[in-house]
């Protein structure tokens, strides 16, 4: 039964992978085009590093910053992690990872999901909502309009 690997990044055959399960496929290998002495697994599994670039389970984390990458939320299904360039929203077990767009990593906080905020504006997932005063901004009082 293939639920009972875990994914995660494995070294074999000279080559850094990313290998992940699933029933249709069965075990699938992702080679990562990184330099053994340089590549490192972060504490959350589904990320990794080398000098230039952090990797999300197989893809490479667009302009990413490896010496100040953190996972800041490291709780439920969608997570967050920054570096000192870049806001992250992810979802733990999909393939996705997205940059929260002109998210402020200095000043981001999260709050109730799927809201967060900085010291500019707030936030709905990885889009900007352009709030007149972000001081007076509360995720408990935002109202769908229907």
């Amino acid at each position: 039964m293939w639920n009972s690997y875990k994914p995660g990044f494995v070294y074999e055959n000279g080559t850094w992978n990313y290998v992940s399960y699933d029933t249709g496929v069965g075990r699938r290998v992702t080679p990562i085009s990184v330099r053994n002495n340089e590549f490192k697994i972060l504490k959350y599994h589904d990320f990794a590093r080398d000098n230039t670039s952090v990797y999300f389970k197989s893809n490479k984390v667009e302009g990413s910053d490896p010496n100040t990458f953190q996972i800041i939320s490291g709780k439920g299904r969608y997570r967050y992690a920054k570096d000192k360039n870049n806001v992250y929203i992810y979802v733990r077990k999909d393939w996705s990872i997205f940059k929260i767009i002109n998210a402020d990593p200095n000043s981001f906080e999260t709050l109730e999901f799927p809201y967060s905020k900085d010291k500019d504006d707030a936030y709905c997932g990885n889009l900007p909502l352009y709030v007149d005063d972000v001081s007076k901004f509360e995720s408990s009082r935002v109202r769908v309009l229907q």
